[in-house]
Order: structure tokens, then C-alpha cells, then sequence
């Protein structure tokens, strides 16, 4: 419950903060992109922060891709994939 109580609060913030600096999608820029620029400008802070977004997210697709065989393991134990018999 927390956990969601935590994540929308970080939405409404994210939405009034977006909405106080007018910030707008642009076909090359995205929106996180544009907030971190109004917010700390676009010198070496925008950059380290752009840097560490984008090992976030290489992370977090890492973490999919090595959970998949696990996953696909469990659920074949109980016939919903097909096992592996020669």
C-alpha cells in the first residue's frame, strides 16, 4: 500500500512540477529530459544526471531479461509452457 501511496505521490509531484514549467513533448527531446534542463540548466549536472537516468534504465531492462528464464522455468512446472523432453 505504501508502495503505491509513494509512487502516486511522486506522479502528482512530477505532473505539478511539469505543469509549473510549462514543459512540453518534442519529437527529439523527452519530457524528463526537458524538466531536468529548466531545473538544473544545461551544463555538467544535466549531462551526470542524463548519464545515471540512462543506467537506470539499462539496469532495469537487464533485470527483465535475466529473470525471464527464470520465470519461464516456473511457470512450465506447472504445464502452462512447454518443458524441455526429448
Amino acid at each position: 500500500m505504501w508502495l503505491g501511496i509513494i509512487l502516486g505521490a511522486m506522479l502528482l509531484g512530477l505532473a505539478a512540477v511539469i505543469r509549473k514549467y510549462n514543459v512540453t513533448p518534442d519529437g527529439n527531446v523527452t519530457v524528463l529530459a526537458e524538466l531536468t534542463k529548466v531545473s538544473v540548466g544545461g551544463g555538467v549536472l544535466f549531462y551526470v544526471i542524463q548519464l545515471i537516468t540512462l543506467v537506470l534504465l539499462v539496469l532495469a531492462a537487464n533485470t527483465s531479461f535475466g529473470g525471464l528464464p527464470v520465470l519461464a522455468s516456473l511457470v512450465a512446472e506447472d504445464n502452462y509452457l512447454p518443458t524441455s523432453s526429448t
